[in-house]
């Protein structure tokens, strides 16, 4: 079963079995942490009177420069997802 299945059914379960608001809350915390396991691709971007490339993470807009040591990192430092860095990057 994929990430993504799983992270169906506990929403299937959060809208059908769950009453009680604690068992909600960590169903959903489970669910946001298992679709942030697959990697998103980071969006590029860049303004014209810099030559500096930047990228934010997909999920929270967390802003990469490539001039920092960040760049490239697998995670973003401050939501955990994970991240695809080659896919935009191949195309440009």
């Amino acid at each position: 079963m994929t990430d993504q299945q799983t992270a169906h059914r506990i929403l299937e379960n959060i809208k059908f079995k769950s009453k009680d608001k604690s068992e909600i809350w960590a169903l959903r915390e489970a669910q946001d942490a298992l679709l942030k396991r697959s990697p998103a691709q980071v969006k590029y971007w860049s303004e014209e009177t810099s030559k500096a490339e930047t990228a934010n993470c997909p999920s929270c807009e967390y802003q990469f420069d490539d001039y920092s040591d960040l760049w490239g990192e697998p995670f973003c430092p401050h939501c955990g997802q994970a991240l695809d860095w080659e896919t935009e990057a191949a195309e440009q």
